[in-house]
C-alpha cells in the first residue's frame, strides 16, 4: 500500500517481501480483473493478509487513510516506511498519514532503493520471529527456523549515506602512504556524500569493507574511477572484483562511453588482473606524477551499445581493436588485415609495432585458426574471432592468449552484443537455496558467510556431467530455480567448463561454487566425473520467465535436468526476460 506516488517503491517493497521464501506479497495491480468494486477487493485483502505494509510519500489519499485505519481495526501489525526526503518537505498531506501511523506504530524512513529493500525485509523477518505465536497456523518450526537462522547479506553495494562519513574518512585516510596530500581529496569527498551519487560503498556484515569513487569528464561520458579500495581485513574474499563490476555495470546503464582508472605502480600486480577481469586494458603510464620515482599506471574501458552482426564484424574490430588504440591499417587480407602501432601490444617498446590480425565469423572457427596459425612465421598476430571457443578447458587451444574470441570481446567492450552464430546453450535447474548464494537477487545478497563462498562476480555451477558438448565461450547459461520459484531467474555467460573427477573440480574452483567436497562425490557419474561451468557477467531478469511460458517456446522443456536451447528459443527468452 501506498501514501503518494511511489511506483518503482512499491516494487522494491514488493520484491523485498518475496525475497523470503515462506512471504508473499498481495498488491492491487497485480491482481486480475473482477466483479466487486475496487475498494471492496481492496479492504478484503487487508482483512486477509498477516501483516500490513504501507509506504508513505509526499501525498495522502482517501483509499489508502481507508486502507490503514481497516488493518488498524483488524489488529493487523502495521509495518511504515516513510521516504526521507518527503519527510524534509514536511508537507501537510504527509504530516497528516504520518502523524496517524506515529500513534500506532513507530515508522522507518529510507531514502533509496536499496536501503527501502533492506528495511523491509528486515522488519518483515523481525516480526515473523516475534510474531511466531500469531502465525503458527501457517509456519511450521523449520520455517522459523530457517528466518532466524538467515544471515545478514554477504555484500551491499550502495550509495554512501551521511551516516557513513566517519567510517569513509578513516578509510580513506589509509591511503596516505601512496597519496601524501590526500587530506585535502578527503574533506571533498566527505563533504559530496549528500549530493552526488558517485561516491559507493561495498558493506559486509554491517561494515564498510570498500570503497568507490568515481567522477564524470568532460560532457559527462567519460567516468574515472577515481578510487577503488578495499579494506586489508577484507582482501581475498573477492570484495575488489565485484565492487569493479558493479561500477562497470553502473557505468553502462549511465551511458558512459569511456572509462579508465590510474593507480600506482606497486598495485598493479593485484590490480591489473582485477581490472582486466571487467574489460580494463593498458592505456599508458605517467612517471612520477604524485611521487618522485614511483609511476602511475592507466589501464581504461571502452563502452559500446551495438549488436553487431557477422557482417559489422571485421569493421568493429577496426574501429575499436585498431583504430581506437591508435593503430592504423597497413594493410589488407583476404583474412584480415596488418596493422601497426606506436606501442607494442606484447610489450612497451616505444617503436611501431607491426601486427597480423585474423578475423573470423565462423560459427566454428577451430580449423579458421589453425590455418592461420600455421602461415604466421612471427610471434606478433592475434586471431580475434565472433564465436567464442569451445569453453573447454582440455581443449588445446584454449589456453591460447593470442586467440581473442568473442567472450574476450564481450568483456573489454561490454554491453556490447555479438549475434548469435547458431550456437546452443544450456539451461540448468537449481534450488532456491543454492539459487540465493549462487546468483542471489539484486535485493538478497548472498545469505552466505564470507568464509563459505567468496563473494565474486564469476562462479561456478556443479552438476551431473552431461549435456555439455556443444558450449562455448560467451554462450548463455540460464538458471531455472526449482520449487516453489519455477522459473528462470536470470542468465550469464558460459567462461569455460571442466568435466574431472570431484577432487580435480574442487581443487580448480574451490569456493566459487556452493557444493561442499560431499556434495560433488554425490553428483558424479558411473565414471567418478562432475561437470563444472565456469560462468561470468550474471543478468538478473527484470520479469522471471515461467514455467508455462517456458514451455510455450520449448515444448518439451524439463525441469528436472538440464535443457540444451536452440538459438531461437534463447533469443526468446532474453526477450521475455529482460522486457516482461
Amino acid at each position: 500500500m501506498t501514501a503518494g506516488h511511489l511506483v518503482a517503491e512499491r516494487q522494491d517493497a514488493i520484491d523485498a517481501i518475496e525475497s523470503i521464501q515462506i512471504a508473499a506479497a498481495w498488491a492491487f495491480e497485480r491482481t486480475p480483473a473482477e466483479s466487486q468494486p475496487a475498494m471492496d477487493v481492496a479492504l478484503k485483502a487487508v482483512e486477509e493478509s498477516d501483516i500490513f505494509v504501507i509506504l508513505v510519500a509526499g501525498r495522502h489519499s482517501a483509499p489508502v487513510q481507508a486502507e490503514l485505519d481497516r488493518a488498524l481495526a483488524s489488529r493487523k501489525p502495521v509495518l511504515a516506511f516513510v521516504s526521507g526526503v518527503m519527510e524534509d518537505l514536511q508537507s501537510d498531506d504527509q504530516r497528516t498519514v504520518t502523524d496517524t501511523i506515529a500513534r500506532y506504530v513507530k515508522y522507518q524512513t529510507f531514502t533509496s532503493s536499496e536501503e527501502l529493500r533492506r528495511e523491509v525485509r528486515a522488519a518483515i523477518r523481525e516480526e515473523l520471529i516475534h510474531g511466531y505465536r500469531r502465525y503458527r497456523d501457517k509456519l511450521n518450526e523449520q520455517d522459523i527456523r530457517t528466518i532466524i537462522d538467515m544471515e545478514p547479506p554477504g555484500l551491499v553495494v550502495r550509495s554512501a549515506i551521511d551516516s557513513d562519513r566517519p567510517s569513509i574518512e578513516a578509510r580513506l585516510l589509509e591511503l596516505k602512504r601512496w597519496y601524501p596530500d590526500i587530506e585535502t581529496w578527503t574533506a571533498k569527498v566527505i563533504e559530496e556524500i549528500a549530493t552526488t551519487p558517485h561516491i559507493r560503498v561495498a558493506e559486509t556484515e554491517g561494515k564498510i569493507a570498500g570503497l568507490a569513487i568515481t567522477r564524470d569528464k568532460g560532457s559527462g561520458d567519460v567516468r574515472k574511477f577515481a578510487t577503488l579500495y578495499v579494506t586489508e581485513d577484507s582482501r581475498g574474499t573477492a570484495i575488489g572484483p565485484h565492487l569493479v563490476r558493479e561500477e562497470v555495470k553502473r557505468a553502462a546503464a549511465d551511458n558512459i562511453r569511456k572509462a579508465y582508472v590510474t593507480f600506482a605502480g606497486e598495485h598493479r600486480h593485484r590490480l591489473k588482473p582485477v581490472l582486466e577481469q571487467s574489460g580494463f586494458t593498458d592505456e599508458g603510464i605517467s612517471p612520477a606524477r604524485y611521487r618522485v620515482g614511483a609511476a602511475e599506471w592507466v589501464m581504461g574501458k571502452t563502452f559500446e551499445y551495438d549488436l553487431v552482426s557477422a557482417n559489422e564484424f571485421a569493421e568493429f574490430v577496426e574501429r575499436c581493436i585498431v583504430k581506437e588504440q591508435g593503430g592504423l591499417i597497413a594493410q589488407r587480407h583476404s583474412d584480415g588485415f596488418t596493422a601497426t602501432f606506436p606501442i607494442s601490444l606484447a610489450g612497451n617498446g616505444f617503436v611501431d609495432q607491426e601486427l597480423r590480425i585474423g578475423i573470423s565469423t565462423s560459427a566454428t572457427p577451430e580449423h579458421e585458426y589453425e590455418q592461420f596459425r600455421k602461415q604466421q612465421p612471427s610471434t606478433e598476430w592475434r586471431f580475434i574471432s565472433m564465436a567464442g571457443k569451445d569453453a573447454d578447458t582440455a581443449n588445446a587451444t584454449f589456453e591460447d592468449k593470442r586467440w581473442i574470441d568473442g567472450a574476450d570481446l564481450a568483456a573489454q567492450f561490454y554491453p556490447v552484443q555479438f549475434a548469435n552464430l547458431g550456437h546452443e546453450s544450456i539451461c540448468v535447474t537449481i534450488e532456491p537455496k543454492y539459487a540465493d548464494a549462487l546468483i542471489p537477487r539484486t535485493d538478497q545478497p548472498s545469505l552466505l558467510q564470507l568464509s563459505r563462498l567468496q563473494i565474486r562476480p564469476d562462479n561456478v555451477y556443479y552438476r551431473h556431467a552431461d549435456r555439455y558438448n556443444v558450449l562455448r565461450r560467451g554462450t548463455e547459461i540460464f538458471f531455472y530455480v526449482s520449487a516453489p520459484d519455477q522459473a528462470i531467474r536470470g542468465y550469464a555467460s558460459i567462461s569455460d567448463y571442466t568435466v574431472g573427477t570431484p577432487q580435480e573440480c574442487f581443487g580448480k574452483y574451490g569456493t566459487r561454487g556452493i557444493l561442499t567436497y560431499d556434495d560433488l562425490v554425490a553428483a558424479q557419474d558411473i565414471h567418478g566425473n562432475v561437470l563444472a561451468i565456469s560462468f561470468d557477467w550474471y543478468s538478473e531478469f527484470q520479469q522471471p520467465v515461467r514455467l508455462h511460458d517456458l514451455r510455450r517456446i520449448k515444448s518439451n522443456f524439463n525441469p528436472q535436468t538440464a535443457n540444451l536451447l536452440s538459438a531461437d528459443e534463447s533469443a526468446q527468452i532474453l526477450e521475455r526476460g529482460k522486457n516482461g
